[in-house]
């Protein structure tokens, strides 16, 4: 195959419905469907282009499989559906697609209806432009497209599909759906944490509290799907390394033109020994001999990458956000237990305390609860760890592992809701009990940790 060609041997290969109209992907079918799949499935044969973008191994190629499964159930016919997954930029995506018009479908471009699964799509560098020729052509050409890392690797990618894009995001499992897979039953989320009735809600799931020994478990090793395949603990800290790590490392960096990428992956890894701390950047321009300007780009790209996350200080103005030190999270637990050789079983309490505000973080960003901030007043030395905004919609919140939350814990929390007029507050702490305590007109709600 010449470079930049079309590879045909690989299309047969891939699709193979179209030689067999009974085929479906049996072992795909039967795994379980994330919450992402509905979501796909729902914007079917709408008016945007899908894209499921997210940290490698994540489920985005078994999603695309059980859509592909769900149109062929759907007696779709085997040759509206095409699959191709790209590797390397090495085949033109444009010439690839008109191969598929012209010798499989051959039905006018103008009116045909069909559905183009285009897996690993940040490989192919131009690709929006490809896309958005075919959709101003016909928007029934469903594109339903997939990234590892994401897929608006250069700022104007996402500006050229405005309005012909949505993107649905393939996180590590959520704490709550990891125990809907193991224990097969539905459970409350997170992403009604700003709603008034949201502790009721919770507190009637009381089996929850039975899972209080899988937490451990999941932040160490069960992020994944793969957890569910794979019962060796080696082996499966093996697969953490050499099929997330490694290849995020050696082939997706690529992606990015970083020229020093051991230099990266240490940056990588002091920050995952720092997460849920301020990023200071002249402490770690000092540590790692990067400048300023160097810091900030690896930061960019680590997001882009889905592997940490910043977030701003609560302030007035946007000024005064960007301006202000920032807090950063990884992203995966799971990852940076992987990359540190962590037991997070016999980790000091300090530390732990880390662990836990980055996996509640987390567990907000999973559920999409809406805008995320920090609180610090550095004159009245006043803290909260997270602010959550969603609309005119504010709620404070705090994480602390003490098991016994006396009154001291509770200052800032409600210094914060009293001078922001917010009625509600949560405690996020290391007991055991799912209670509310009403404190000066304002609801206090104490989680346990584990039962978010």
């Amino acid at each position: 195959m010449t470079k930049k060609s079309v590879n045909i041997e690989k299309i047969k290969l891939l699709n193979p419905w179209h030689r067999d109209s009974s085929f479906l992907y049996h072992k795909d079918a039967k795994l379980h469907k994330r919450q992402q799949f509905y979501k796909a499935k729902d914007y079917l044969n709408g008016e945007l282009i899908i894209s499921l973008i997210g940290l490698r191994r994540t489920g985005k190629t078994t999603t695309l499989r059980q859509l592909i499964n769900h149109l062929l159930q759907k007696n779709t016919s085997p040759r509206k559906i095409f699959f191709y997954e790209f590797e390397e930029g090495i085949v033109d995506l444009d010439q690839t697609l008109k191969y598929y018009f012209n010798n499989i479908l051959r039905e006018d471009l103008y009116t045909t209806t069909c559905y183009i699964f285009l897996d690993e799509l940040q490989m192919i560098k131009g690709w929006q432009n490809v896309l958005k020729i075919y959709y101003d052509i016909n928007p029934n050409i469903n594109f339903i497209v997939s990234g590892s890392t994401h897929l608006y690797l250069h700022k104007d990618t996402k500006e050229s599909l405005a309005g012909r894009i949505t993107d649905i995001k393939l996180t590590p499992f959520s704490w709550y759906e990891f125990l809907e897979f193991k224990y097969q039953k539905k459970y409350s989320a997170l992403n009604n944490v700003l709603a008034d009735d949201f502790f009721e809600k919770i507190k009637k799931e009381s089996d929850i509290l039975l899972f209080k020994g899988d937490l451990l478990t999941f932040i160490s090793y069960a992020e994944f799907p793969y957890f569910f395949k794979e019962k060796d603990l080696a082996k499966l800290i093996k697969y953490y390394d050499n099929s997330v790590l490694e290849k995020i490392f050696l082939k997706d960096i690529q992606l990015f033109n970083v020229t020093k990428q051991r230099e990266f992956r240490h940056f990588f890894n002091v920050l995952n020994k720092e997460t849920a701390s301020e990023i200071n950047f002249s402490n770690l321009g000092r540590e790692l001999e990067l400048k300023k300007e160097t810091i900030k780009e690896y930061l960019l790209i680590l997001e882009k990458m889905f592997l940490h996350k910043t977030i701003y200080k609560d302030a007035k103005s946007l000024r005064k956000q960007i301006s202000s030190f920032k807090k950063g999270y990884v992203q995966s637990l799971n990852l940076l237990n992987s990359t540190l050789k962590t037991n997070f079983w016999d980790m000091p309490k300090e530390e732990f305390g880390h662990i836990v505000e980055t996996f509640v973080f987390n567990e907000f960003q999973k559920n999409e609860v809406g805008e995320i901030f920090f609180y610090n007043d550095t004159k009245k030395k006043k803290e909260v760890d997270f602010i959550l905004k969603k609309g005119a919609d504010i709620l404070p919140v705090e994480v602390k592992i003490v098991e016994d939350i006396k009154s001291r814990h509770l200052k800032n929390l409600l210094y914060y809701a009293k001078k922001n007029n917010c009625s509600r507050a949560i405690m996020i702490y290391g007991g055991n009990d799912l209670k509310k305590q009403k404190i000066d007109n304002i609801q206090i709600e104490f989680l346990p940790y584990w039962s978010i």
